[in-house]
């Protein structure tokens, strides 16, 4: 096999695949998660919109992992309850020593979510549609339309790079609405004055759960025909 030289005077293979690596500031991660530990508003604003699969660090995406699971299972938060969540994937030590460092969150918490977002998409382009295109460039049989194609892809993953591209997994989505559902107690009707008394308080429990067999009765005249027109 035909050998070019390299820049530096030595022998590359056109086949060997160029090492690329992105860079990654861990600090921007420890703000996020520091935020979280120490403040509600910022736990409440972050934590359900943030996968933790946007974190590189492995310990960090299992402790957001964790209070992602505490929040769905309205678990009261604790430095406490998180430990036994992580179930020993997180140091402890170390997000006290988070906690002191950041012992508020900064004004800047969309600008380091953002930069999370941002290296996430950097990074799924490095292993999608980048290699691809230097895999193609490699290859001197390439098509020039497949070349042109793959540039026309990179291009396209970093315009279209918005906020649309950080949904929910709908997997993790369904599985997540499926958990907070069996938790429920109430199933309102969506009928005023039938769900919810003057005092504000639940007039039926569970009331239209899914799978449960509604049944109505009362005395005659005391409209249950009417009551369950409203409801179809």
């Amino acid at each position: 096999m035909r050998k070019r030289r390299g820049a530096a005077g030595g022998d590359r293979d056109p086949q060997e695949r160029p090492a690329v690596e992105i860079p990654h500031d861990v600090t921007n991660e420890q703000v996020l998660l520091a935020a979280a530990l120490v403040d509600e508003g910022a736990r409440a604003a972050l934590v359900p919109k943030l996968s933790p699969d946007l974190f590189v660090e492995p310990s960090h995406a299992a402790v957001w992992q964790a209070m992602r699971q505490m929040r769905q299972r309205r678990v009261g938060f604790s430095m406490s309850t998180l430990h036994q969540a992580c179930a020993g994937r997180a140091e402890m030590e170390y997000l006290e020593s988070l906690r002191l460092q950041y012992p508020e969150p900064p004004a800047s918490l969309e600008h380091h979510a953002s930069i999370l977002r941002w290296d996430a998409v950097r990074a799924d382009a490095v292993q999608g549609p980048v290699a691809d295109l230097l895999r193609a460039l490699r290859d001197p049989l390439a098509p020039r339309e497949r070349v042109r194609a793959l540039a026309r892809q990179v291009a396209q993953v970093f315009d279209q790079a918005t906020d649309r591209q950080f949904m929910r997994d709908p997997v993790v989505l369904a599985r997540e609405h499926a958990e907070e559902m069996r938790q429920r107690s109430v199933w309102p009707y969506g009928i005023d004055g039938l769900d919810v008394d003057e005092e504000g308080r639940h007039r039926l429990v569970p009331g239209a759960a899914p799978k449960k067999v509604t049944i109505l009765t009362g005395v005659s005249g005391a409209a249950k025909s009417v009551l369950a027109e409203l409801k179809t």
